[in-house]
């Protein structure tokens, strides 16, 4: 197995807390999604998901936003990734680490 990384590799220290969830979720899951993200960014829980649009985007810019700390795991390689609009402004290498798993 490898590990390839872009970021802060201080945050596989810290308390975190995983989202999973659809590309495409309601409103409501969206608001769910955001609420937890923020309560446990605020308490310095780092968050951890994907990189799709829907509640992995949504809960990776609620902790930028909230000044918490986030990881990114990429389904592709490492080499390709790109910083998204969405959170283009609030991209801190500081506060985020990015991480794609090889087996």
């Amino acid at each position: 197995m490898l590990l390839f990384a872009r970021g802060n590799l201080d945050l596989l220290e810290k308390p975190s807390l995983g989202f999973c969830g659809s590309r495409k979720a309601s409103e409501k899951g969206l608001k769910a999604a955001w609420d937890i993200a923020d309560q446990m960014a605020r308490r310095g829980v780092n968050i951890v998901s994907g990189y799709a649009s829907g509640v992995d985007m949504t809960t990776h810019k609620t902790a930028l936003e909230t000044g918490g700390s986030t990881t990114i795991v990429l389904a592709e390689g490492i080499l390709n990734f790109k910083i998204k609009k969405v959170i283009k402004e609030l991209f801190d290498e500081s506060r985020i680490l990015v991480l794609r798993v090889m087996y």
